[in-house]
């Protein structure tokens, strides 16, 4: 295993905040060379610190919602197996990863409505509904956070990430070439502008003008890397807050602690359910459990109990599936 220093810490910095910018502007702010920068990307490639780079997108703003279902499942090793690979490949799977504890799956889905997710889950359940015990929706409501890593990662180079929230913007018209320009970014967004425009028709100068518009209009959030948290020394968690009904106060309070913690990556509020799905990478058990319990301590009068599973394995991340770029 290849020890990390402060110049891959830094390197890594610099992807989390664009992973689609050239490496010579990488080398400038790490003080390395260009090929040593590439020599280092490829190297973290390689030993499975890191995989892909991808947008983080906001469906919302073209007619999707994100919906995680939580899945129980009664099956043995190879309907697991089946199951894994339906839902892996299903049309409209954004992410998709193996739990331990109370549920066995975590499956996000992108929909234009509830009736979109209903047809969804009955297309799904007469499938493999007879290997599903259970199943839970969290429609999400509201975004608090999105960070690709835990922010105590850079304390040995004094970075903090800056957290780009999803924000909620104007509604935008997507037409048949964002899409295709979308779903390549998503395959690796280090793609360059030249290929994009080979695959989708048009100048170099026209697909340089309508990914400033999807950034501009905040369809794209940010490029970001996949990470093997594992690999990193990290163990991640799915922890469910349901919460009582809160005073408004203590409410915006829980939120600033979720958005300052440094190891909570992502949190979403439910529209249905009071309750907050969280994803907490940790170094060991014990930091999880004291997080768990500083949450308790604090929000006492918010937060009625707390549910928390090991996430085992992921499946799949594209934020751009193909059900929802053939819907343009």
């Amino acid at each position: 295993m290849v020890n990390l220093d402060k110049k891959d810490l830094r390197i890594i910095y610099c992807l989390c905040q664009n992973s689609r910018q050239s490496l010579s502007s990488i080398a400038s702010l790490v003080g390395l060379s260009k090929n040593s920068v590439k020599y280092r990307v490829d190297r973290l490639i390689k030993n499975e610190f890191m995989d892909n780079f991808s947008p983080a997108i906001n469906t919302y703003l073209f007619g999707f919602n994100t919906f995680d279902i939580l899945i129980k499942l009664n099956a043995s090793p190879n309907q697991e197996k089946e199951v894994i690979n339906y839902l892996s490949d299903y049309p409209f799977t954004t992410w998709f990863a193996s739990l331990s504890g109370e549920w066995d799956l975590i499956l996000e889905l992108a929909a234009k409505d509830s009736i979109h997710l209903g047809k969804m889950l009955y297309e799904i359940c007469s499938k493999i509904g007879d290997k599903i015990v259970n199943y839970d929706v969290i429609i999400t409501f509201d975004f608090l956070k999105l960070t690709p890593l835990p922010e105590d990662f850079f304390d040995p180079v004094n970075l903090k990430l800056k957290d780009d929230p999803i924000r909620t913007l104007k509604p935008v018209t997507l037409d048949n070439i964002d899409a295709n320009i979308l779903s390549l970014l998503c395959k690796n967004c280090t793609i360059p502008q030249y290929e994009i425009a080979k695959q989708v028709g048009l100048s170099a100068d026209s697909v340089r003008y309508r990914i400033k518009n999807l950034e501009k209009s905040g369809v794209i959030v940010k490029y970001i890397p996949t990470f093997f948290m594992k690999n990193l020394g990290y163990s991640e968690y799915s922890v469910i807050l349901d919460l009582k009904k809160p005073n408004p106060d203590l409410l915006a309070k829980l939120y600033s602690y979720i958005v300052q913690n440094k190891n909570i990556t992502y949190a979403i509020s439910d529209a249905i359910k009071p309750r907050i799905s969280l994803y907490v990478v940790v170094k060991s058990s014990s930091d999880l459990d004291y997080l768990l319990k500083e949450l308790r301590s604090l929000f006492l009068d918010v937060i009625r109990s707390q549910k928390f599973m090991l996430v085992s394995k992921h499946h799949k991340f594209n934020l751009f599936p193909k059900g929802v770029k053939n819907s343009f």
